[in-house]
């Protein structure tokens, strides 16, 4: 099963780290050989819908809003990244953050840990 950490935080305007979806499959078809490439957005994708999943059982996200990417290192720095999602609700601006490990500084924002 994947470690999830799900966050409910107030608005945030500050995605200047992060990449929006179509940004991040641009990249990857720039960094990754033909043969890597639907895969790789494949586990994106899978990335992205466990989140969204995830956001809708526990949090208040009514289903929209812009979605963000970002990734930190993985255990073993040369493997494929952790990914963090992000997605900023269009109607009053509450950002949900999908995280595959604990983000410590934000506990108290934590809606969900398994």
């Amino acid at each position: 099963m994947i470690k999830a950490y799900i966050y409910q935080l107030a608005p945030t305007d500050w995605f200047f780290p992060f990449k929006t979806v179509e940004q991040a499959n641009t990249d990857i078809k720039k960094e990754f050989c033909e043969d890597d490439i639907s895969d790789i957005k494949n586990e994106l994708q899978d990335k992205i819908e466990a989140a969204k999943a995830l956001f809708r059982k526990y949090t208040a996200w009514e289903g929209d809003g812009q979605i963000y990417v970002s990734g930190l290192p993985g255990e073993e720095c040369d493997s494929y990244p952790l990914i963090l999602v992000v997605i900023k609700q269009e109607n009053n601006g509450t950002t949900f953050l999908y995280s595959p490990v604990e983000l410590p500084y934000l506990r108290r924002y934590l809606e969900f840990e398994g």
